[in-house]
């Protein structure tokens, strides 16, 4: 009797060591997927805030470069800041502003001399690491009179990481200057229940979105 109960706690004990091994390699292996998914987050996050820096340096060239206020037809809330072009032609007096914004393509400087007047002519293709993937991002220039002027970037599809990002990103930047909206709708009228960026480029007091 003795040797089959010492059989028995023997049996306990390994069922015990098996069951603490597995729990053990599973905690393991769920902190190796978290690890990676928090890299991954931060690469992207870094990515990101690199395009949205440089897509703002190049907004910011137009009135520096091209500095003289338009008069007359077309209005420009934002003076003398890019509008938007009504194609790849650019014609400055059929640009507009407000409404629900343009493409990157279709940013255009009205002081610029005709036929130099697309902000990004290429897209900046070159320049861009993730936001030049209009299959997976979508990035939107909005000018009005009431926000200023702000980008707004948004994810094409589903992805888990994007919130976690897009928060991580707006840390980044300073207070008031970016915001992550999940509304539908949100302020704009837009739908931004996958998770939107918005990103001021010129804020005016006036905007709809609260701050920070």
């Amino acid at each position: 009797m003795a040797g089959a109960r010492q059989k028995g706690s023997i049996i306990i004990y390994i069922l015990i060591a098996i069951f603490l091994t597995g729990l053990l390699v599973e905690m393991m292996t769920q902190g190796a997927t978290k690890s990676a998914s928090s890299s991954q987050i931060n690469a992207m996050v870094m990515e990101l805030q690199k395009d949205i820096q440089t897509i703002h340096n190049k907004v910011a060239e137009c009135p520096v470069i091209y500095p003289t206020q338009l008069t007359g037809t077309p209005s420009n809330p934002n003076q003398p800041w890019p509008m938007y072009c009504a194609n790849s032609s650019c014609v400055l007096t059929a640009m507009t502003s407000g409404g629900t914004g343009t493409t990157l393509s279709l940013v255009g400087c009205p002081g610029a001399p005709t036929g130099q007047q697309l902000v990004f002519p290429n897209t900046v293709t070159d320049n861009l690491k993730l936001l030049d993937d209009s299959s997976n991002y979508n990035v939107t220039y909005i000018s009005n009179s009431t926000d200023g002027i702000m980008l707004r970037v948004t994810r094409v599809g589903s992805d888990p990481l994007w919130s976690e990002a897009i928060s991580r990103l707006s840390a980044k930047f300073a207070p008031c200057a970016s915001k992550v909206v999940t509304a539908n709708p949100d302020p704009l009228g837009y739908d931004c229940s996958g998770g939107c960026f918005y990103y001021w480029i010129l804020r005016k007091s006036t905007s709809v979105f609260s701050c920070p």
